[in-house]
């Protein structure tokens, strides 16, 4: 099942990436600096190329320095030439900005969307393959001269008792249709040629004189968890599709696992499949205001995190511990039911996976300072059940 850690991870990613795009931005708007202070080539008029090379190098600095640290241009004694530059540059770059936390926004929306689509591809390659079964068999008999019935053993995966739930389940078959959910022809066809009918523990689920439930299960488990991401198609399909498969595929088998365990005699063609989180509506919630919180506090966690670290300077901190910070400070201020401990804690665990080796002990030591602070200060308050209001 979804849960909190993975989407705080993905509130991570989602901002690495946009910050990644910062420094490209601050270039962008350096450029219109450079295309305003160029020699007009089309100007009858004597030019000083040394001015402009002047005021294109003021400006520039004056802009990179307010588009970098979030503050207003300090002109000094620059002219109104200049400032007018700077301004222009700053208005494209708080542009190109806005433009990419809308677009990173939508991917994060979509990255966790891609999650439901990932398990409903694990169901529905199972679906898919068992039909495989009795397309070979068919293939098969039409090549005998004399053509008689399958006998029950080959078709036993076409004819297992869960796939046999899933293939009417009314909820599967109208997702699947809604979310676009479909495997290429070949890439089944071939997984069950040089994967599966090679396979021991698959034959020998053939042999057996009848099946049951547990039989059914165990070979569709055996399939999705040992087989198929043997077959290099079925893991480029997926990852053409997911380029967060990796990381989604342990989410996505879990909940596809409970799917199977859910089918007995008692499951009917309109039962729902499970969700990917039970609370689906408070975790999308939780993942995007963590985002939007942490983008719209930048300056201002900023501060409270370099208030914290000594001898170091904030670009000198590795891009991921810098996130990582932000993040945790954001989710002390915004959500007041989420003890400190608990965000301390699952930030400490997330930096072990996605930071350096020493990011574990330097993330505790920030954050176990700035919460105390924090709460000194009355910024950070906590309330709800089973936690103290320490307004």
């Amino acid at each position: 099942m979804l849960n909190r850690r993975m989407l705080r991870v993905k509130a991570l990613q989602s901002l690495y990436s946009y910050y990644q795009g910062q420094a490209a931005n601050v270039e962008l708007g350096a450029d219109l600096i450079a295309e305003i202070f160029s020699p007009d080539l089309n100007s009858m008029e004597v030019q000083d190329h040394v001015k402009l090379k002047a005021q294109r190098e003021e400006a520039t600095i004056i802009y990179k320095k307010a588009a970098e640290s979030g503050n207003s241009p300090d002109f000094g004694t620059s002219d109104k030439i200049i400032a007018n530059a700077v301004y222009k540059a700053l208005d494209h770059f708080k542009s190109l900005m806005e433009k990419d936390r809308k677009q990173v926004r939508k991917h994060l929306q979509e990255d966790i969307q891609k999650l439901s689509w990932d398990y409903l591809m694990l169901l529905k390659f199972l679906l898919d393959v068992s039909e495989q079964v009795m397309i070979d068999e068919q293939e098969n008999m039409s090549k005998l001269l004399s053509p008689k019935s399958s006998p029950p053993k080959y078709l036993k995966l076409h004819t297992n008792k869960i796939i046999e739930k899933l293939r009417i389940n009314e909820s599967f078959l109208n997702r699947c249709g809604r979310e676009h959910v479909g495997w290429e022809k070949q890439v089944i066809r071939s997984f069950f040629k040089e994967i599966l009918k090679k396979d021991d523990e698959y034959i020998r689920y053939q042999e057996l004189k009848e099946a049951s439930w547990d039989d059914d299960r165990a070979i569709l488990m055996h399939i999705m968890k040992d087989l198929m991401l043997k077959k290099e198609s079925v893991i480029m399909h997926l990852e053409e599709s997911d380029l967060n498969w990796n990381e989604n595929s342990v989410i996505a088998k879990g909940v596809a696992s409970k799917a199977l365990k859910l089918f007995d005699e008692s499951y009917q063609e309109k039962s729902p499949l499970p969700e990917i989180a039970l609370n689906w509506d408070e975790d999308r919630e939780f993942y995007m205001d963590l985002f939007e919180e942490t983008l719209k506090r930048d300056k201002e966690l900023e501060g409270y995190v370099m208030s914290k670290i000594k001898n170091w300077e904030m670009d000198r901190l590795a891009m991921t511990d810098r996130i990582l910070l932000k993040l945790a400070a954001a989710e002390m201020i915004r959500f007041p039911s989420i003890p400190v401990k608990v965000t301390i804690n699952e930030f400490i665990e997330i930096s072990k996976s996605y930071s350096t080796p020493n990011s574990k002990q330097f993330v505790n030591g920030i954050l176990d300072a700035l919460s105390a602070e924090l709460s000194s200060q009355g910024i950070v308050k906590k309330s709800g059940r089973g936690l103290i209001d320490n307004k």
